[in-house]
């Protein structure tokens, strides 16, 4: 459970409401067949950013802008030459260093 980690009550609440509009905001772009594994994604995105983002309007816009730039990242554009077979790793960190 990706919100498992957070023990603030208004952090869980700030998270909880930042996933649901963040969610709401990608998810007519995510096939139904994703969608489970999609929001999860989104839940840990959010729970990263929580404790960084200035209110929830911003933990809401960071974390829709990172899902959506992480889905573009692994349907279009590999960060590193796979070597044949596999897969190269994707994370927030090379997310963000990729938009740079």
């Amino acid at each position: 459970m990706p919100f498992s980690s957070l023990r603030d009550p208004v952090d869980l609440a700030r998270a909880q409401a930042a996933l649901e509009a963040a969610w709401d905001e990608v998810r007519s772009t995510i096939p139904d067949a994703f969608a489970e594994r999609e929001r999860t994604k989104l839940a840990y995105i959010v729970v990263a950013l929580v404790a960084v983002a200035e209110d929830e309007d911003d933990l809401t816009n960071e974390s829709s802008n990172d899902i959506n730039d992480l889905l573009l990242l692994e349907n279009d554009k590999p960060l590193a030459r796979p070597r044949p077979g596999s897969r190269p790793e994707l994370s927030l960190d090379s997310v963000r260093a990729a938009k740079r």
